[in-house]
């Protein structure tokens, strides 16, 4: 599943709130993103302590206490995520972007979930 913002939805928003966001929180909303679950296979509950480590096409590790939202740009991510007492799990995630007919960017949110195995 895939949820879209575009620049008109962020304009929308800011003329109801009647607010307008700096460049900065307006460009991090219109990021395409990764949330992630972190899940343990034995109990099907959320890992708490998780991180969740970018290979490429950056480098990066986020703090993933059972889910989180990793920043990006349209493009193909290596994600591994690993928590303590359970074996590692690697995925592949793409992230698709695309420009509206309006000519202006979206962002799409991909969704991936990590299954973790306790550690023998």
């Amino acid at each position: 599943m895939a949820f879209t913002t575009t620049e008109e939805h962020v304009r929308r928003a800011e003329q109801e709130l009647g607010l307008t966001l700096p460049p900065a929180y307006r460009a991090r909303l219109l990021r395409e993103n990764i949330d992630a679950l972190v899940l343990s296979a034995s109990t099907g509950k959320p890992v708490s302590g998780a991180f969740v480590a970018v290979s490429e096409p950056v480098t990066t590790r986020v703090s993933c206490d059972s889910s989180c939202v990793i920043p990006g740009f349209a493009g193909t991510y290596r994600l591994i995520a690993t928590a303590a007492g359970y074996q590692s799990v690697q995925r592949t995630v793409v992230v698709q972007g695309s420009n509206q007919r309006c000519g202006c960017a979206s962002a799409q949110t991909a969704q991936v979930r990590f299954v973790m195995e306790p550690t023998p």
